[in-house]
């Protein structure tokens, strides 16, 4: 595998993106491995990860990480960099004509609807315009779609798609903003207790003086 050690770390990380982005489908990192198999690999723990076929995810991820490390396959594990090398090379898959325009576009379309992962720009209204395309609406943020150029708008929504960060980072946590409200009135209760006991005990020590002085 070292020979084409380039070329698989390149097919590797789309398909960590891929296995991330679509959280039901396990099965593209058992396929990656089944596609090297093709090739003629051999080697153990690659042939072991092509006959998960319906395994647990984590299963499945932990037997892909043991793949790169033994084959020395250099990628990010991390979401963001994984997924976007997906979404990139969805881009040119589509923009060389090596993948369906609207098959690509069925991969990133889940992504209009979590709104606390990855955005991409123009996703939502390309979507909602299809959606009233599909319904005999008129569509609403491009005028001159029909069913006709639905590629084109599709081929350029690819082209011209930027990664957003997920609104998440900009929305405060459910109860967040009542949950900070509460721990600044407990921290002024705290201090106003504090400073009367502070008073209390020095006018304690006060009379006590007092009373000292008078005996």
């Amino acid at each position: 595998m070292s020979t084409t050690k380039e070329q698989n770390s390149t097919a590797a990380q789309p398909a960590l993106g891929k296995f991330y982005l679509h959280p039901w489908d396990s099965q593209v990192l058992v396929d990656w491995a089944k596609s090297l198999i093709q090739q003629g690999y051999e080697e153990e723990e690659l042939v072991a990860l092509s006959k998960m076929d319906g395994a647990d995810r984590e299963e499945i991820l932990h037997q892909f990480d043991t793949v790169t490390i033994i084959n020395n396959i250099n990628i990010s594990f991390g979401e963001l960099p994984a997924i976007t090398a997906y979404l990139n090379d969805l881009r040119e898959r589509v923009l060389s004509n090596k993948i369906d325009a609207q098959a690509a576009f069925a991969q990133v379309r889940p992504m209009a609807y979590d709104l606390e992962g990855i955005q991409l720009s123009g996703l939502s209204e390309l979507d909602e315009d299809l959606n009233l395309l599909d319904s005999g609406e008129p569509p609403f943020h491009h005028k001159e779609l029909v069913t006709g150029n639905r590629d084109a708008f599709i081929r350029t929504f690819f082209q011209d798609m930027k990664i957003l960060p997920s609104l998440h980072d900009f929305s405060p946590r459910p109860g967040e903003g009542v949950e900070r409200e509460f721990d600044e009135q407990l921290t002024r209760n705290l201090e106003a207790l504090a400073l009367a006991t502070v008073i209390g005990l020095l006018v304690l020590y006060f009379f006590l003086l007092l009373a000292r002085l008078r005996f």
